[in-house]
C-alpha cells in the first residue's frame, strides 16, 4: 500500500580542463578540454503489456497512499478500482488497525522497478510480476496530532513484488498481489 511516484535521476558529469597563465614567464599552452561520457543507467525495455502492468503498480500505490494520508475521511472502496482481492482485502484489514489507533500516513513512499515478467496465463487473463525496490525513507505512520508511531521498521527501503492481472474479459490491469520481501535493496 503505498504510493508510487516513481522518479529518474540521469548524472551528466562535466568538466574542463584549462591551463593557468603564470606571472612573467611565456604563457603555457592551454590544456585539452576533457569532455566525458555521460554516465547514464541502462533502462530496461519492456513491452506495451509490461508497461501497462507497471501503470497499474503506480495507480494502486497512488490511491493506496492517498487513502493512507486521509484515512478517516477517504473512500476506501476507490482502491477496488486499481486492485481485486486478495491485495484490497489485505489494505482493508491493515487501514481498519490505522484508523481504530488513529492513525494514517505522513510522506510519500517510493518505487523504483527493476523487473516485470509475464508469469502464469490462464482463462482468468496474464499475471505480470514487478518487482523492484520500495523506499519509505521520510515516510510514517502518525496520529492525529501528527507524533510518529515508533514501530519495528525492519528496513527504510526493501524489495517488493506486486503480482499484477490483464483481465481477459475487460483488458484492465488490476493489482492482485501486494508482497514485501525481506532482503533490502
Amino acid at each position: 500500500m503505498r504510493r508510487l511516484i516513481a522518479t529518474m535521476v540521469v548524472a551528466v558529469a562535466g568538466s574542463t580542463l584549462a591551463g593557468c597563465v603564470g606571472g612573467g614567464g611565456p604563457t603555457p599552452s592551454p590544456s585539452p578540454v576533457v569532455t566525458p561520457t555521460p554516465v547514464v543507467s541502462p533502462s530496461p525495455t519492456w513491452n506495451d503489456k509490461q508497461h501497462g502492468a507497471l501503470d497499474a503498480v503506480y495507480r494502486y500505490l497512488e490511491v493506496s497512499n492517498d487513502i493512507e494520508q486521509h484515512l478517516t475521511e477517504a473512500d476506501w472502496n476507490r482502491i477496488r478500482e486499481v486492485a481485486m482481492d486478495p491485495a484490497a482485502g489485505d489494505a482493508f484489514r491493515v487501514w481498519n488497525r490505522w484508523k481504530s489507533e488513529g492513525w494514517h500516513v505522513d510522506g510519500t513512499p517510493m518505487f523504483e522497478p527493476d523487473y516485470v515478467n509475464l508469469g502464469m496465463m490462464d482463462k482468468e487473463g496474464d499475471r505480470y510480476h514487478v518487482h523492484g525496490c520500495y523506499d519509505i525513507t521520510g515516510t510514517h505512520l502518525v496520529d492525529a496530532n501528527g507524533n510518529r508511531q515508533e514501530g519495528e521498521r525492519v528496513a527504510e527501503r526493501y524489495f517488493v513484488r506486486y503480482v499484477v492481472l490483464l483481465r481477459s474479459t475487460d483488458r484492465k490491469y488490476l493489482v492482485m498481489e501486494d508482497i514485501n520481501e525481506e532482503e533490502t535493496c
